[in-house]
């Protein structure tokens, strides 16, 4: 039987010689009087030295001893930290689904468009190109695609505006944004965070 339950993984930046690594599980058996939601709930939590895919495959063997049905994770969510999910994901069966946490990847893309020295105007319309803002064309982002198909079209239409932009309003020629996209961030978004996921 797969588990349902959504479940929150993420590990802290190192705080003197550890790593804390602490998750948090959507009790789908209580709901909020004031927001009509299900309430989010500390879950186990791990104290390690390192931060390789081994210490997090131990972890959730560990898990998986004490709630066995947490072998059929339906879903969980992580940052962009590989060891993490590839050491879950190699606990986990085939099916389980891994999806990035839109902030962090949005804090990670804004901070490559700073580096990049993008103008606040420029940064603002590439960030709602990929994730939906305000400024958002009424055919929408990245992340709110409902087929893979449909991504591939907006994302290779996206690709050249955002070249376009940075020619004109940076002094970064060529173009650096896009190829930087599509090395870090373009396969974790279409694999990891639309809609369609």
């Amino acid at each position: 039987m797969k588990c349902s339950v959504p479940l929150a993984i993420d590990t802290t930046f190192n705080i003197s010689k550890f790593y804390f690594t602490q998750t948090a599980y959507k009790n789908v058996s209580l709901v909020s009087k004031a927001t009509g939601k299900h309430p989010w709930f500390p879950g186990p939590l791990l104290v390690q030295r390192s931060k390789i895919q081994e210490e997090f495959q131990y972890f959730w063997q560990a898990v998986k001893r004490q709630t066995p049905a947490l072998k059929n994770l339906g879903v969980f969510g992580t940052d962009e930290e590989a060891a993490v999910y590839n050491g879950i994901l190699s606990e986990c069966d085939g099916e389980t689904v891994h999806l990035l946490g839109l902030e962090h990847v949005k804090a990670n893309v804004e901070r490559k468009l700073e580096e990049l020295k993008f103008p606040n105007a420029s940064k603002r319309r590439i960030i709602s190109d990929i994730f939906g803002e305000a400024l958002a064309e009424k055919n929408g982002s990245l992340y709110e695609c409902e087929t893979e198909e449909e991504f591939l079209d907006k994302v290779s239409k996206f690709k050249k505006e955002w070249n376009a932009i940075e020619v004109s309003s940076t002094r970064n020629n060529p173009p650096k944004f896009v190829a930087n996209f599509e090395k870090h961030k373009e396969d974790k978004i279409r694999q990891c965070m639309v809609k369609y996921v």
